[in-house]
């Protein structure tokens, strides 16, 4: 529910911004992990290249996550598309079980 002073659109720019934020420190935070690898011993910049490689590998699973599964729209249209193709949802399931 909307406060009664504020803006119809400051929703959308939240939500656009909170997205700005996510993705640009999971897009530019394993750059500065990069970054600090190449800075001190061996030992740390052995772990600074693991950390590196997990959160660089984990980008595509935090975006699909966010921006697909986390998504009301997106997830309205797969569930719109899964009734039509004949597979019954959850929702369905529990309320009309068989």
């Amino acid at each position: 529910m909307r406060n009664r002073g504020e803006d119809p659109g400051t929703g959308d720019a939240l939500r656009a911004a909170k997205a700005f934020f996510f993705l640009f420190l999971m897009l530019g935070g394993t750059w500065v992990l990069a970054f600090f690898a190449g800075i001190g011993d061996e030992n740390s910049n052995e772990v600074f290249m693991y950390i590196h490689s997990l959160v660089n590998g984990s980008q595509g699973i935090v975006v699909f996550l966010l921006y697909c599964v986390m998504d009301d729209d997106i997830r309205q249209e797969v569930l719109l598309r899964m009734r039509n193709a004949g597979i019954r949802t959850e929702q369905q399931l529990n309320a009309n079980p068989q």
